[in-house]
């Protein structure tokens, strides 16, 4: 049987078996023996049970990665990977770990956006740098009131 043909069985003895349907039944219904879809069946329950698993378990690991891209900030070859990338790819981790533990995303955006901001260059950088006289540059926490207002 092919990778393909078996990957077919699965979710169709899946789906019966969701509808309540017994192994004889389904057996008649795919054309296997009543073993083989038992068979399938301990398959089937045994993926769930390392998908649960791994629902589970990838908070903790996602922080183990977080703390391993933080430690290694000091080492990075900036040639290859700028700061904005990795608080790029830390801010998206932490953001992944919040939201598969049920909490709130929205304040990890505006973080992101604030570092976003810092990054590149806006409208009030550029008139401040053309200006004969620059404009007044805003203090941090005014950047981040007017990013909770924005967000």
């Amino acid at each position: 049987m092919s990778t393909t043909t078996k990957r077919k069985h699965l979710a169709e003895i899946e789906k019966l078996h969701n509808k309540g349907l017994s192994t004889r039944q389904i057996s008649q219904l795919v054309g296997i023996t009543p073993q083989s879809v038992w068979s399938n069946l301990q398959l089937i329950s045994a993926e769930s049970k390392n998908i649960e698993q791994f629902q589970v378990d990838l908070p903790k690991h996602l922080s183990k990665i977080i703390a391993k891209l933080v430690n290694q900030l000091h080492q990075v070859d900036l040639d290859k990977v700028t700061p904005y990338q990795l608080v790029g790819m830390i801010s998206l981790l932490i953001d992944k770990q919040r939201l598969i533990t049920g909490q709130s995303t929205s304040n990890q955006a505006v973080l992101f956006n604030i570092v976003e901001s810092a990054c590149k260059p806006t409208s009030f950088v550029e008139n401040a740098l053309s200006s004969d006289n620059p404009l007044p540059t805003p203090s941090p926490s005014e950047v981040v009131e007017k990013e909770l207002a924005r967000g």
